[in-house]
This record gives C-alpha cells, structure tokens and sequence, in this order.
C-alpha cells in the first residue's frame, strides 16, 4: 500500500521542492502563536521560539540524502468529503469525554480555536463565529450539548455548526510515561441550519491524528506544550481536509 502524504512535508530543502506548477498545500502551515491567539497556556515562553521551531521539525519527514525526486512520485487529488463551508455562517463547538478534560480541562477551547484558524485560512467566504463568544454561551449553557442542533444554530445565530467530539486527548501514549506521542481523536460532524432536518448532522466522520506521526519522542527531547500544540496543528490540518479539495503524493 502506498504512504500518502501532503508534498509540502518535503519541501523545505531546495534540491526537494517539487517542479514549477505544483503548488505547496496551504492547508500544511504549521500553527504559531501568530495564528492561534489564545492557544498558549499563560505567559508567553522564553523558549517559544525553539518550541514552534521543534514542532515545525518533529512534522516533517527526514529525507537522507533527498533522494526523492517528483518523478519518482504520483500526485492524488483528494476531494473534501463536505464542501458546504464556504460562505457560510460558521460556529465551531467542541466537546470531550471525562477523561480527557480530567487531565487538559482546557481541550475543548484549544481545539476549537486550532480548527477555527485553520478552517478561516482555508475555506473561502466562510464567516467564524467569535471563539470566545462561543466558549460564553458553552460556559452559561453548560448542558449545550445535550440540546438539538437546531436550537444551537439558531442560539449562535449560524448557518452551520462544525461539532467536534473529543473521545482522546492526550501527550503520552496511556502506560508509557517515558515517551511524547500526543493523540487526538474524535468524531467530526456539520449540522445545517437550512437542512431539512436541522436537528440532525448532515455530515459524521471519525478522526485521528498523532504528533509525532511516525514514532513517539524521547520524555527529555521535548515537554507537554510543544506536543500539545504539535497535536493540535496535526488535529485541525486534518479536520479542515475533510473540508476542501487537496493533492497528497506518494512514491
């Protein structure tokens, strides 16, 4: 089977970049603090710095030698498995399961605001609600979840709600406190507000992402924030290629 993969995780070495008319997959930008405003945990870090520059590394794969040559790969077109975002009306809401907001409390608020940036750089006209206003009415609706989503649309005042549904959020594989492998996994839904049943999702699909993507990291080679934000930028890439039509490459 082959190992599909966006080529822009190649292309930083010049001998590597692939041939005039391909472009680089926007939707592969790592996430920084530019970006996300709100993602980092309390003041900013003296170490900010060669934190992003660590997860901008950990996300690429090594090349020895940069062997690979675009001839040598096939190009896939991948079309969004939902194409209804764009200039739409859009709210991002987020849930989790007890575990993981027994140990990231703050996971809903992280995600939602990675996949908001990520879904506003990438879908065109689309129109995000305020994540903050969004985490105030969660806050004074705490049973948010239980209601219908025709009451929700309606309660933010959106076209379509984006409903991610966290059941693992975590740095470390479960057991293993001596490596880094952060996972986020959960189900991906969209309700639409002029749907003929608004109360229920018009598109569900299950997702996982991990960071590092192929092997976990040594305890001493990074720390908690540097993968939390690494599985984060992975999450929200991958929720927003559910969403518009992207090229992956493999060899």
């Amino acid at each position: 089977m082959p190992r599909w993969f966006t080529f822009s995780q190649y292309n930083t070495n010049a001998q590597c970049r692939p041939k005039p008319g391909l472009s680089e997959d926007p939707d592969h930008a790592a996430l920084s603090d530019s970006t996300l405003p709100g993602l980092q945990k309390g003041p900013a870090s003296s170490t900010t710095a060669r934190l992003l520059l660590l997860v901008t590394t950990l996300s690429l794969v090594t090349v020895a030698g940069c062997d690979l040559l675009m001839d040598d790969w096939e190009r896939r077109d991948v079309e969004a498995q939902y194409d209804g975002l764009a200039n739409q009306r859009v709210a991002v809401l987020v849930s989790a399961d007890r575990e993981a907001l027994a140990h990231h409390p703050d996971a809903p608020a992280r995600v939602g605001q990675a996949v908001g940036a990520r879904l506003a750089t990438i879908i065109p006209g689309i129109k995000l609600t305020d994540p903050k206003q969004v985490a105030l009415y969660q806050k004074n609706n705490p049973y948010w979840s239980l209601k219908p989503f025709a009451e929700l649309t309606k309660a933010l005042d959106v076209d379509r709600i984006v409903h991610v549904e966290l059941s693992n959020y975590r740095t470390k594989d479960r057991g293993n406190a001596h490596v880094w492998r952060g996972v986020v996994s959960g189900s991906v839904g969209v309700a639409e507000a002029d749907s003929a049943e608004p109360s229920n999702l018009a598109f569900l699909t299950t997702i996982e992402s991990r960071f590092p993507a192929d092997a976990p990291i040594g305890v001493l080679d990074a720390d908690d924030e540097t993968i939390e934000l690494g599985m984060l930028d992975a999450f929200s890439r991958d929720v927003a290629r559910l969403f518009h039509d992207h090229e992956v490459y493999a060899r």
